[in-house]
């Protein structure tokens, strides 16, 4: 009895000399109790290539999926030229054109490498071409003149060439979001981007008025501030805190997100000006429309 006492007193006092924090940074950091920060190896920051990247690339369902109608495809065509050939083979066609030769007549087996291969190849050509052909439609669609599946790679490429691993990009490149004021308030609202805890931007948004010449009045969102740290992710967070008031507008059946010039400043964006919407102010705008068209037959004095 007293040697168990003795056991369980050992098993307390080897849970006492457990590091607590340890174990919390081993579970939540995913690092090993005993790794030090001097010893691990610093990663290189990379920089953000695409600040908005677009998916002009088809994703794996949509591969799968017409994974299957290829494979339909090759064996329809597979069998409709197999059975042109069975046909002239077996009809007698082949003597008739020449008929001092014989016939000889393929075997089963000829029959069936000839409807393999030509399904195959059909098939594979099919696919390929329409992977082609879908990508640059949404290359066209999206406003892009490059092969962007050359940039990327070449991109990546480069990226890899310096040390920064797809993993440590990825983890880079996370930008979060938040509406700190203005949930409930139709147009007056604050956003802040972050990049993991650490601040990185920041806009803020006030009600705007576009007054026709009839009087007829479209209230949009009227963005008042915006600022982005001058980092790797400059263009990507001012993006981000555009679409988040995109987004806004959109949940309060908005039409749109202006953009002052004095606001904008030297930030860059690819939005149109208000010039292509017919809107007029005193100084320059930048316009995002909170879905395609929805300012289609508005025009007017921003107010």
């Amino acid at each position: 009895m007293a040697e168990e006492i003795k056991n369980v007193e050992e098993v307390e006092e080897t849970k006492q000399e457990i590091d607590t924090q340890a174990v919390i940074d081993s579970i939540f950091n995913n690092k090993k109790p005993e790794e030090s920060a001097e010893n691990k190896p610093g990663v290189k920051r990379p920089i953000n290539i695409f600040s908005k990247p677009i998916p002009v690339t088809q994703d794996e369902a949509a591969r799968k999926a017409r994974l299957k109608v290829v494979i339909i495809e090759g064996l329809l065509f597979g069998a409709f030229l197999t059975a042109i050939t069975a046909i002239f083979s077996l009809s007698g066609l082949e003597l008739k054109l020449d008929p001092e030769n014989g016939v000889n007549t393929p075997s089963v087996w000829y029959f069936l490498i000839e409807f393999v291969f030509f399904s195959v190849v059909i098939g594979v050509g099919d696919y390929f071409l329409t992977e082609r052909r879908v990508n640059n439609y949404n290359a066209q669609m999206a406003g892009i003149d490059v092969n962007i599946e050359d940039e990327i790679a070449s991109a990546l490429a480069a990226q890899e060439a310096e040390g920064i691993t797809a993993d440590d990009a990825a983890a880079q490149n996370i930008i979060e979001v938040r509406c700190t004021e203005g949930e409930n308030s139709l147009t007056d609202k604050a956003f802040e981007a972050y990049e993991g805890e650490k601040k990185v931007g920041s806009a803020r948004t006030c009600k705007g008025v576009i007054l026709d010449s009839n009087g007829f009045e479209t209230i949009i969102l009227r963005m008042t501030e915006l600022s982005a740290d001058d980092g790797d992710f400059k263009n990507g967070v001012v993006m981000e805190l555009i679409n988040a008031a995109k987004q806004a507008a959109a949940d309060n059946t908005l039409a749109a997100v202006v953009i002052p010039n004095s606001v904008l400043g030297d930030l860059e964006t690819n939005l149109s000006s208000g010039e292509k919407y017919k809107i007029r102010f005193t100084e320059e705008l930048k316009v995002q429309e909170a879905y395609p068209g929805a300012l289609m037959g508005v025009s007017g004095e921003l107010k």
